[in-house]
């Protein structure tokens, strides 16, 4: 049986109606930055913000994470990464999203569900903090604990 999380319907329309303006945005002041003779930082600056904001909200609204029986699949903007429950040694819900590590020290952190400040500060459990109870149990079911 596989789980998947994702960011709601709603929201991932909203990123990538954020994204179409972001984008849109870029082109006329691209546009705009072309038609100038003399060129600011200013002028350079718009097109490069609209441009990441774009690029933001579209890989927000794609990222996704799911269980299986033997693994742990993370989608996040451009790659599929998929991990092994047993090379998992630990799992938290993070302001940029749920951060899995390895037990060699490396991470790979997972967009599809962040936690808040104000969650975190008034100690409120949220859907990251669900996910990452869920692998965590997984992987204990997994190696036998």
């Amino acid at each position: 049986m596989i789980q998947t999380w994702k960011h709601p319907r709603w929201e991932r329309a909203l990123f990538f109606l954020t994204a179409v303006i972001a984008l849109a945005l870029t082109l006329l002041s691209a546009v705009g930055l072309f038609a100038q003779s003399d060129v600011t930082f200013e002028d350079v600056f718009a097109p490069v913000f609209f441009f990441s904001a774009g690029v933001l909200a579209f890989a927000l609204a794609e990222s996704s994470i799911s269980i299986t029986s033997e693994t742990v699949r993370v989608r996040n903007f451009y790659k599929w990464r998929v991990i092994p429950l047993e090379d998992i040694s630990s799992v938290s819900p993070g302001y940029y999203g749920i951060v899995i590590r390895y037990p060699s020290g490396g991470c790979l952190l997972s967009l599809a569900s962040q936690k808040s400040n104000y969650a975190t500060w008034f100690k409120r459990r949220t859907q990251a903090d669900e996910i990452s109870c869920e692998i965590l149990a997984a992987v204990r079911a997994r190696k036998g604990f």
